[in-house]
């Protein structure tokens, strides 16, 4: 079998790839590894794909399952070489104890990361080894695009309503790999992807070691999203380092624009916010954009648990009231200056929006949303007239798509030539239409495809009811429930409580509600949590103190 090393397709005796334009017989560049290597007897090397001063991902072929799959090769530049003429990795005598070290520092990160591959959000590493001198991981190919191209396709700015159920998921995902010990440093937009079902998956992974200066591997960082603390030599990189790097994400998906870079910021720490943005916004989102955006890492969200208890919060009306007083500019201390630890960033919003941010707040943004047309008075989407037909026309027309399921669509015009089908990234609610089925499409069907090329089809997807069925939660980790009830739809808000009966950081129950009853997607539900058994009283008040705050907030539920 004759393959592209581009795309891995069948060219038979092609040098130029007939279907993505690669010309196979090119040289690949020192001191990447040549086309068509040989790896373990079974990966065929492809193209290079991305590289960093840790290491170095191909495109490859794996000959065992007859799929493409990407390698990534251990290959810190700065301190190994490679020959003209051979393969294997050499490493001179002074650097060679470095290089042993960052080798087991690789080896340990991945097998942590392979464990976890049951994530959606995450890459699914499903080999490791070692070979000429250095290692090597596989992982699975996705069919993914860039978020810069889904933001691009959004216009470069997503609603919250958008936003949350794409970013929330990625919330646990991260929030999972801190509890197993393993930090990304490295969120950015540049690392994100999203599948033709409109899941986001993170990648870019790399050791500490190339997140933050001060190693032997020169960092790579990210403007505007990489943590004040990745830039200082001997920093402590933890939780919130990564809490910055997805608030900043987050924040740039929300308004188009990342934060300043790190040194600007030192100068002025606030972060610029436009009226139409703040309108366009729950008050709480923006705090919590705000908190974890903070430059000093002790004044800024914790742990992916407090910030998504932030995000999920549902504000009061003391709350809005605040928000009334308040101006559209994000107030962050002064890098220079010494701040108070527990001081709070905060922001003002005119009261000449005050009715704005009630009304953010109150009400679903239907005239903001170019397919509130496809709304029914009580929220529903409902199927749109789904044929047309052209006078005259007798050639090939648009399917009706409506009723079937996107993603096997997907997979069935994958090499089709008269259409091209694209997600609108708009999924609605449907109590008629199944979850993952298409509710409308444009064109519509029987519109004549007269382009040689075929037709581009846009369609929306049905979330499946508005109404939902709550789970029994009961006994789950908090994480567990958070991310099943996060999938559905719900955001998700805790209260603690100490249990005699129920470990640290179980769910005890629903605390407004029980398994069974049926809400609406979206709506804030506040899980009761345990704080396992309730100490017992103690004479020394700083004995008490001591044992209040025993288990730091980055590490609960690390022993569950």
């Amino acid at each position: 079998m004759s393959l592209c090393m581009s795309c891995m397709k069948e060219i038979d005796d092609y040098d130029v790839c007939p279907i993505c334009g690669f010309d196979n017989s090119e040289h690949t560049p020192f001191p990447y590894l040549p086309l068509r290597t040989i790896l373990q007897d079974r990966y065929v090397i492809g193209k290079m794909c991305s590289e960093n001063n840790e290491s170095i991902c191909y495109l490859c072929y794996d000959n065992v399952k007859n799929v493409p799959a990407i390698i990534r090769e251990f290959f810190p530049k700065q301190i190994c070489r490679r020959s003209y003429d051979d393969i294997d990795v050499f490493v001179d005598d002074e650097n060679f104890d470095t290089y042993k070290e960052l080798q087991k520092e690789f080896l340990a990160y991945f097998r942590k990361i392979a464990k976890l591959s049951d994530i959606s959000a995450l890459p699914s590493i499903y080999g490791i080894f070692g070979q000429n001198n250095t290692l090597y991981t596989v992982e699975e190919k996705f069919d993914l695009i860039d978020f810069s191209e889904y933001m691009e396709r959004s216009k470069n700015q997503l609603e919250w309503s958008v936003a949350r159920p794409l970013f929330m998921p990625l919330l646990n995902a991260v929030s999972e790999l801190h509890r197993n010990g393993i930090g990304h440093y490295g969120i950015a937009p540049q690392n994100l992807f999203v599948t033709p079902n409109g899941k986001i998956k993170l990648l870019g992974f790399s050791i500490e070691s190339a997140r933050k200066a001060g190693t032997p591997i020169d960092p790579e960082l990210y403007f505007g999203a990489s943590a004040p603390e990745q830039y200082e030599p001997d920093s402590i990189l933890n939780d919130s380092t990564d809490v910055y790097g997805f608030a900043a994400t987050l924040y740039y998906a929300l308004t188009g624009n990342l934060p300043d870079d790190v040194e600007k910021r030192k100068i002025d720490g606030r972060l610029l916010m436009s009226t139409s943005t703040v309108k366009r916004l729950p008050p709480h989102v923006v705090t919590a954009l705000a908190n974890g955006l903070q430059m000093e890492p002790e004044n800024r969200i914790p742990n992916f648990e407090k910030l998504r208890s932030q995000l999920s919060a549902a504000p009061t009306v003391k709350a809005i009231q605040e928000e009334i007083s308040r101006t559209s500019t994000i107030e962050t201390p002064d890098y220079n200056k010494k701040s108070d630890a527990k001081q709070k960033p905060w922001f003002i919003i005119s009261a000449a929006i005050s009715f704005v941010v009630f009304t953010i707040i109150g009400i679903v943004w239907l005239s903001s949303n170019p397919l509130s047309n496809l709304f029914n008075s009580s929220g529903n989407a409902t199927v749109a007239p789904t044929k047309v037909a052209e006078q005259g026309w007798t050639g090939p027309t648009v399917p009706d798509l409506t009723g079937k399921i996107y993603d096997d669509l997907v997979k069935a015009t994958s090499s089709s030539n008269s259409i091209q089908i694209y997600r609108s990234f708009q999924d609605q609610y449907s109590d008629t239409v199944p979850k993952g089925a298409i509710i409308s499409q444009s064109p519509l069907a029987g519109a004549a495809i007269k382009e040689a090329s075929g037709s581009a089809v846009y369609v929306v997807v049905s979330k499946g009811p508005m109404y939902q069925q709550l789970p029994d939660i009961k006994n789950m980790s908090v994480n567990e429930a958070a991310t099943k009830l996060g999938n559905m739809g719900f955001l998700v808000n805790e209260t603690d409580q100490y249990s005699d009966t129920v470990a640290q950081n179980i769910v005890i129950d629903y605390s407004a509600n029980k398994a069974g009853d049926k809400i609406a997607s979206g709506s804030t539900i506040t899980l009761i949590v345990s704080k396992g058994k309730q100490p017992a009283p103690t004479q020394s008040p700083t004995t008490a103190v001591s044992s209040n705050n025993a288990v730091p907030a980055n590490q609960a539920g690390e022993n569950q």
